[in-house]
């Protein structure tokens, strides 16, 4: 399996952390990978019906270490890549998932939400540049999302 960044290729050692320790400091860049990363792991667990108890035991993990598998899905303890691999495998989902993880569904409305206040101002000026004030009135001239 390989992972990419900037459209460089990699293999990923198996005992490869995917972010520091919690006590070193983060970068933002590895805080979102640990937010999304933490994201689908729960999220797939949860759609498959799986417990943290399940999950750790997949991971080759003792029946009562849930609760890693907990800091794994809220960011808060690293994960080897080899855990991944077995988590991918258990849940029957790709391994690029957790590797690279996509936006999250939060990530997603927020930048839906963005757009739309962009579009509304752009809106908003335009109107008030064509002497109509505003957005020109009642729905005059507005763009639509969809």
């Amino acid at each position: 399996m390989h992972a990419t960044s900037s459209g460089m290729r990699w293999r990923l050692p198996e005992q490869f952390l995917l972010w520091r320790l919690p006590c070193a400091a983060m970068t933002a860049e590895e805080e979102r990978h640990a937010i999304r990363l933490g994201y689908w792991l729960k999220r797939v667990r949860e759609q498959r019906g799986e417990t943290l108890r399940s999950a750790a035991m997949a991971c080759g993990l003792s029946a009562t270490s849930g609760s890693t598998v907990s800091r794994w899905e809220h960011g808060q303890q690293p994960i080897t890549v080899q855990h991944l691999r077995r988590l991918a495998r258990f849940y029957a989902v790709p391994e690029e998932l957790f590797i690279d993880p996509p936006m999250t569904d939060d990530e997603r409305l927020a930048d839906a939400l963005s757009d739309a206040a962009t579009l509304e101002r752009q809106d908003w000026d335009e109107g008030r540049e064509d002497g109509r004030g505003g957005a020109g009135g009642r729905g005059a001239g507005l763009r639509r999302l969809h």
